[in-house]
């Protein structure tokens, strides 16, 4: 219900992206919620002339694959002409096409991962069909060896990279003062978070209540021992974390 205080005294730290993380609080404080802030990494676009041209050159090719909002974003600022079809990895993602570059991407409808992707009918039978996929450095490494077997002419472009931010232990205790969930964007996020814990602060955060974008992420934090069972946003969206939260809050 808009306007109600579905979060009131609910104490969560939001560990995105300083640039991804204002909508994501604002909702989170407009329910009641008592916000902090300790982005775990830091974004930064991969702007040069030759990676611009590179973007420009394939916009014939059959389809741009793209695998998160920050990729379109990076992709935008090297690209500002008329893109093909598109594919989008999940809802954000196909928001943010919508947005930028006036696209209506393919995107799954419920699985909004790397599978999920990679079920959509576009993607079955791909034989010799030029497909880029742009992305950042890293990742799962699920989809190009996938495409790639499926006999699609793949160009791999990545406009962006993670890097990790390391928090003052002051900055760190004054985050997890009093917590009881933490919003996680991925499994790469939550073990360099972990990393900076000390032993009582990892205790602490084994009992707070985890909020994370897939089942992947579930595991990560079954394996390092988490108490209880995360909550999934679905979609992978503010909003999606939001309702997690609210599931949650309203039950404990």
């Amino acid at each position: 219900m808009a306007g109600a205080q579905t979060l009131a005294g609910l104490r969560v730290l939001v560990t995105r992206p300083a640039a991804q993380a204002e909508s994501l609080c604002g909702q989170l404080s407009a329910r009641g919620a008592q916000v902090s802030r300790l982005p775990l990494q830091r974004i930064e676009f991969i702007n040069t002339p030759a990676l611009a041209i590179r973007l420009r050159s394939l916009r014939s090719a059959s389809l741009w694959i793209f695998t998160s909002v920050n990729a379109v974003s990076g992709a935008r600022a090297l690209d500002q002409g008329a893109w093909p079809a598109c594919a989008a990895i999940g809802e954000a993602t196909a928001q943010a096409l919508r947005q930028v570059a006036g696209v209506e991407a393919l995107r799954p409808e419920a699985q909004y991962d790397s599978e999920g992707l990679l079920a959509l009918p576009v993607l079955q039978n791909i034989q010799g069909r030029e497909i880029v996929l742009i992305s950042g450095q890293g990742g799962r490494g699920v989809l190009e060896p996938a495409l790639i077997a499926r006999g699609a002419r793949l160009v791999r472009l990545d406009v962006y990279r993670r890097l990790p931010l390391v928090h003052a232990a002051a900055d760190l205790g004054r985050a997890l003062e009093g917590l009881d969930a933490i919003i996680i964007t991925s499994g790469e996020a939550l073990m360099q978070f972990f990393a900076q814990l000390t032993p009582a602060q990892r205790a602490q955060v084994l009992r707070v209540q985890l909020v994370v974008p897939s089942a992947r992420v579930v595991e990560h934090a079954r394996q390092m021992g988490f108490k209880r069972a995360p909550r999934i946003a679905s979609p992978i969206s503010d909003v999606g974390y939001v309702h997690a939260l609210e599931a949650w809050w309203t039950l404990d």
